[in-house]
């Protein structure tokens, strides 16, 4: 939709494409280019590079993918679904949780104390 928006501009306007790039208005060649529109284009191919580089070695490995790996098996990230050592892996009994609010619970209650006997 924006491109068309954009090709409709260009096509109504006396210098069409040329003008819309920025490379026919200034005293110096290209001077709009490299002040405008062209900063622009690289750093959005630098952030798209930097994004894609790093969800790279985010991402499952399987084949076709795109979702987070959030379990690493020998290294390599893995989403529930592509592997069976990453499903159900290291999941909390009701046991380890209640453990777990006892002693924070034991944690808070002991640092209540010590700010009651600061003040």
């Amino acid at each position: 939709m924006l491109a068309a928006a954009a090709a409709v501009l260009c096509a109504l306007h006396g210098r069409g494409l040329i003008h819309f790039l920025g490379i026919d208005t200034q005293a110096s060649d290209n001077y709009d280019f490299t002040s405008g529109i062209g900063p622009m284009l690289l750093t959005a191919a630098g952030m798209t590079t930097l994004v894609s580089g790093l969800w790279h070695g985010h991402n499952c490995h399987a084949p076709g993918c795109w979702r987070i790996g959030r379990h690493r098996i020998d290294g390599t990230p893995w989403c529930n679904r592509h592997h069976r050592q990453a499903r159900h892996h290291d999941q909390a009994t009701l046991a380890d949780v209640i453990s777990t609010l006892e002693a924070i619970g034991g944690m808070l209650t002991e640092l209540i104390r010590l700010h009651r006997d600061e003040t």
